[in-house]
């Protein structure tokens, strides 16, 4: 009795499906494009011109990639937790003096 190595193909390749479905492997991640890595979080102190300031994350010290800039000078940029999340924004026309803490 001589085996068909088609139907050994066919029967490693239902048990290797089987295998593959049962396992919670991402297999999206195979097919994304790479982007590059989220710039790290730089903790901070705002200083306003209203004498406030506040401890927060930023990306980074200048106008952010998602930041806006309007008609006028005004900007939106971001002020995040330390998980990343987007707690709050502010705009550079009314800081005085941004302080990188460590």
């Amino acid at each position: 009795m001589q085996k068909n190595p088609r139907r050994i193909m066919i029967v490693l390749l239902i048990i290797g499906l089987m295998m593959i479905g049962g396992c919670k492997y991402d297999y999206k991640q195979l097919f994304k494009k790479n982007e590059p890595p989220e710039p790290k979080l730089l903790k901070v102190e705002i200083y306003f011109t209203s004498t406030q300031h506040i401890p927060a994350y930023v990306k980074g010290l200048g106008i952010e990639k998602d930041g806006q800039v309007y008609v006028g000078g005004s900007s939106l940029n971001y002020i995040y937790n330390a998980q990343g999340e987007i707690i709050g924004s502010f705009n550079y026309a009314r800081v005085d003096y941004i302080k990188i803490i460590e």
